[in-house]
């Protein structure tokens, strides 16, 4: 992964069609059941990399499709002074020990279950929240996998 790849390009971006967009996309790429939440108004416009943030979200939910058992669970929401996309599964998890090195490039869980990958997607995804003044966080999902929370910061 080469920082100079990932260029910060800020455009301001309706965050509800974004979510429509990326929804739509994402449903007939998916093979679990995808359940989308957009808890943010049609009004909110902020600026964001546009590409780098459905990278972000695509990757993430791409993850969960594929590590999970049979759903995925998306929810944004705008809370204080930023934009929270946080995707779930219902797989069987990340372990406590190993979820602080997920985010390292060319990391993989060694579960015995090996899934064709480069351990790349969540080092871009840390990246790109990074590059946009944001964070990216793993815990465990309510739905007995794991649940990621992408923030960005809300730039006007």
């Amino acid at each position: 992964m080469e920082r100079a790849e990932l260029n910060l390009q800020l455009e301001e971006v309706n965050v509800a069609d974004l979510s429509q967009y990326l929804q739509e996309k994402l449903l007939i790429e998916c093979k679990a059941s995808l359940q989308w939440n957009n808890q943010i108004c049609n009004e909110i416009s902020v600026l964001l990399d546009k590409s780098l943030t459905e990278r972000a979200i695509t990757n993430l939910v791409k993850n969960a499709d594929k590590y999970g058992e049979s759903e995925v669970y998306v929810c944004m929401v705008k809370i204080v002074d930023s934009i929270v996309v946080s995707v779930e599964d219902n797989g069987k998890g990340i372990p406590p020990q190993q979820q602080a090195n997920i985010f390292e490039p060319f990391y993989q869980i060694n579960d015995g279950n090996q899934k064709a990958g480069f351990g790349l997607g969540l080092a871009i995804v840390k990246e790109i929240a990074q590059l946009h003044g944001g964070s990216v966080v793993v815990s465990d999902s309510k739905y007995g996998g794991a649940k990621f929370d992408l923030t960005l910061p809300i730039k006007h």
